[in-house]
């Protein structure tokens, strides 16, 4: 099977999953988001929160089915199995982000304006606010570190230290690219005028959608980071297997950290 072929029948795998997952929210999910957000539920606000749920585990699924089965077919053909995480989180983070632009359609009726401004202070805890800038900077500091001090040899097949690096950067860059953009469509997404328990429903979606944008950046990142500390450290089994453990389990365990965060959004007047 070519290339093509495995993106075809990954992407055929995910509209499956997206098709699979269309089915009702629970109330122990809507109670934990209720919770995390110190949020109410009422009558009117709960369609607003259960309709977000329901989207972002549809795409989000089908993005985890889509880098699954991508990585896990070329195995299959050589008669493996084999997993790996940062395909997994790769395609979580492209759903994800799909499910925002989804969700960024412009609302029927009249606007609200928020006389506090929308600003990722208001929506995110200082340690998420920070987690991706810092985890940037690391991916850079060892990627001059490695310019400093190359390697004399590859572990990357044939494949140079320079070339590895301008990817991983490139990555990084990609990733910081992305989260800019996508924030900035959820603060500014349009809030209608309602009352307030449905306006406080609609802040905690956007600081909801922060929370997990923010935390897949990040593990994203971390990764990139692992693999340069990896070409930086190699030759030593001890801190391989170190690095092994901290990309399978610390890497997806500090995601769901940051990403499941509790934050509670302060109210705003609006008019």
């Amino acid at each position: 099977m070519t290339q093509l072929g495995y993106v075809v029948a990954a992407l055929a795998v995910a509209l499956l999953v997206y098709a699979a997952t269309d089915g009702p929210v629970s109330r122990a999910r809507l109670r934990r988001f209720a919770d995390r957000h110190a949020l109410p539920m009422t009558v009117d606000n709960g369609p607003r929160v259960i309709a977000y749920l329901a989207v972002t585990r549809r795409w989000r699924a089908a993005g985890v089915a889509f880098g699954f089965v991508l990585y896990t077919l070329p195995w299959l053909a050589e008669d493996r199995f084999g997993i790996n995480f940062t395909y997994l989180l790769a395609g979580w983070f492209v759903g994800a982000l799909l499910a925002e632009a989804r969700l960024a359609r412009p609302v029927a009726g009249r606007r609200a304006a928020s006389l506090l401004p929308r600003t990722p202070a208001r929506y995110l805890p200082p340690l998420l606010r920070g987690a991706l800038p810092v985890a940037a900077l690391l991916c850079l500091v060892l990627a001059g570190l490695n310019a400093l001090w190359p390697q004399p040899f590859s572990l990357t097949e044939g494949v140079s230290w320079p070339v590895r690096f301008a990817v991983w950067l490139g990555t990084t860059a990609v990733v910081l690219l992305l989260v800019r953009v996508v924030t900035r469509a959820v603060l500014h997404r349009p809030q209608p005028v309602a009352a307030p328990d449905v306006l406080a429903a609609d802040d905690a979606v956007r600081s909801r959608s922060l929370h997990v944008l923010a935390a897949a950046g990040t593990a994203l990142v971390l990764y990139c980071v692992l693999a340069e500390l990896a070409l930086l450290l190699a030759g030593d089994p001890v801190t391989t297997a170190v690095l092994v453990m901290a990309g399978t389990v610390a890497v997806p365990l500090l995601g769901w950290r940051l990403a499941t965060r509790p934050w509670t959004v302060p109210a705003g007047a609006v008019w």
